[in-house]
């Protein structure tokens, strides 16, 4: 399992231009916000940023009321905040 999240963060960091070491930051939180900010800057769609939430938190699972709070905080995020948030991160890692 962890080398498909390694491959996930790498993924991710691709897509969004970002060193890899900030991409499997978020991966590595506990908490959901990282993830969302990767996903919301990216336009991904809720179902997309759900199946990483669910991937990240393997081999435990979310509960469903972890899952309503991050679907919450996804809606509201909007993209461009994430989009500044996403760029104010990428100096604070290397590739």
């Amino acid at each position: 399992m962890a080398g498909q999240k390694e491959q996930l963060a790498v993924a991710l960091a691709r897509l969004a231009g970002v060193p890899v070491g900030l991409a499997d930051a978020a991966l590595r939180q506990e908490r959901a916000e990282g993830v969302l900010v990767l996903t919301r800057a990216l336009g991904f769609s809720w179902t997309t940023a759900r199946q990483i939430l669910i991937a990240k938190a393997l081999p435990r699972n979310l509960s469903p009321t972890s899952l309503e709070q991050a679907a919450v905080s996804f809606e509201r995020l909007k993209p461009e905040t994430a989009t500044r948030a996403l760029a104010l991160q990428r100096g604070r890692y290397d590739s």
